[in-house]
């Protein structure tokens, strides 16, 4: 359902405008200090204020990946405490849009991330 260069039908499955999360990098030696919190910190705020399509039609409604873990479920845990949940888990018409595929919805990620409550 969801690969690169489809996000128009995945909008329209979810019915309101993605974002796409493509890397979030952090050298490995900088890990743990905060980078990669900060990244994803100023990235929600640039789509909360309009950065791309988001400034069409009322914004951004959700963000989606596709994680890299390579199963120490790390990576996996920390985009969960960020509001990111498994595809499959949110909907279940998502489930066979691949195990490594995770959403989160714009509000989640303001409050969880920028601090800003709805």
């Amino acid at each position: 359902l969801f690969k690169e260069g489809i996000t128009g039908k995945f909008e329209r499955t979810m019915g309101g405008l993605v974002a796409h999360l493509d890397q979030v990098v952090v050298l490995k030696g900088m890990r743990g200090q905060g980078g990669g919190d900060l990244l994803v910190h100023d990235m929600v705020g640039a789509l909360a204020a309009g950065v791309g399509r988001g400034a069409e039609g009322g914004g951004f409604k959700f963000v989606a990946l596709r994680h890299t873990d390579l199963g120490s479920g790390k990576l996996v845990d920390w985009y969960r405490r960020l509001g990111f949940v498994k595809a499959a888990e949110y909907r279940d018409d998502l489930k066979k849009s691949g195990d490594d595929l995770m959403i989160a919805e714009m509000p989640t990620l303001l409050e969880r991330v920028k601090g800003v409550r709805f």
